[in-house]
């Protein structure tokens, strides 16, 4: 039997991801909204999860943490 997943279990991952690699990168959400050109605060709801993306967003963001799309998608290890 398969897990359903939603779009809110979909927009925390993402969310998880885009902090992850930011951090990671030392990067604030101030330099992050600089890069992007989106809203520090629009920036935060991403990464909470609290809001929907738009498929431009997403590139934007990952073009700003040098990582593909797609890699955004997936759930971290545990231990990450």
């Amino acid at each position: 039997m398969s897990q359903k997943y939603s779009f809110q279990d979909l927009r925390k991952t993402i969310g998880i991801n885009i902090q992850h690699r930011r951090r990671l990168r030392g990067m604030t959400l101030i330099a992050m909204s600089r890069q992007t050109g989106i809203s520090v605060r629009k920036l935060d709801c991403y990464e909470m999860g609290k809001c929907a993306f738009h498929l431009e967003v997403l590139f934007h963001i990952s073009c700003a943490l040098h990582t593909k799309m797609n890699e955004l998608f997936l759930p971290l290890p545990v231990n990450a």
